[in-house]
């Protein structure tokens, strides 16, 4: 949806009462002057631009409306492949901003890329490289699995696969969702900052002491049946 400067306002207001205009333009990488334009009216921003502004914001929690400014509830439920696609978009506007770090947990390769089909898999990974040095992506996967998605743009490491689950958790953001691929699609999205940087401390966690690079995993293996 589109937003003009009035919506910017709101937006700024709504969701963090200190967040200057200067500190905003250097969020999301543009000059104060065309940001204060913006937002009294004064000039229209090209498309790139406004884009910028609203996946800030929505990576916040702010959604853009037709009738103003809202924040997203605490809780969410998406279903479906237009839900996951619309997760995936999400992911995306968390890796447009610097220093992000990204995060995917018990996620299963093939039923990634065959939900979003093969037509956005390129189309995601083709604007997920163009922005590589901006985040950091660790993905852990069962034990086995190589079939990756992002090998362009993420770290695999591999998981045992007596503990591996059938639930996949996604990290971006302020967000922690958790998706369940039986019976069709279901994800339920928390959209709390506190909550998803916890869900990375414990990643993190299983990252450095479980899971382990798959070239690792082949050697322990051939060494064992040695």
């Amino acid at each position: 949806m589109s937003f003009d400067g009035g919506q910017l306002g709101a937006a700024r207001v709504l969701h963090q009462p200190r967040l200057d205009i200067k500190t905003l333009a250097s969020l999301v990488g543009m000059s104060t002057t065309t940001i204060s334009q913006f937002e009294r009216g004064e000039q229209n921003m090209s498309r790139l631009n406004r884009d910028k502004i609203k996946n800030f914001f929505n990576n916040r929690g702010i959604s853009f409306t037709e009738t103003g400014v809202e924040r997203d509830k605490l809780y969410s439920i998406l279903k479906g492949r237009d839900g996951f696609v619309q997760m995936y978009e999400h992911i995306y506007a968390a890796a447009q901003e610097e220093g992000a770090q990204l995060c995917i947990h018990n996620g299963v390769s093939h039923l990634v890329m065959d939900t979003l089909g093969a037509d956005y898999v390129a189309m995601h990974k083709e604007r997920m490289n163009a922005i590589k040095d901006n985040f950091t992506f660790r993905v852990i996967v069962e034990q086995g699995d190589d079939a990756y998605m992002g090998n362009d743009y993420c770290e695999y490491r591999w998981f045992p696969k007596d503990l591996a689950i059938d639930k996949t958790k996604f990290i971006y953001g302020s967000k922690l969702a958790y998706v369940d691929f039986d019976d069709g699609i279901e994800i339920i999205v928390i959209n709390n900052k506190k909550i998803a940087q916890s869900a990375r401390t414990d990643f993190n966690v299983v990252w450095e002491q479980l899971a382990k690079e798959p070239h690792e995993w082949r050697q322990s293996n051939d060494t064992i049946g040695q």
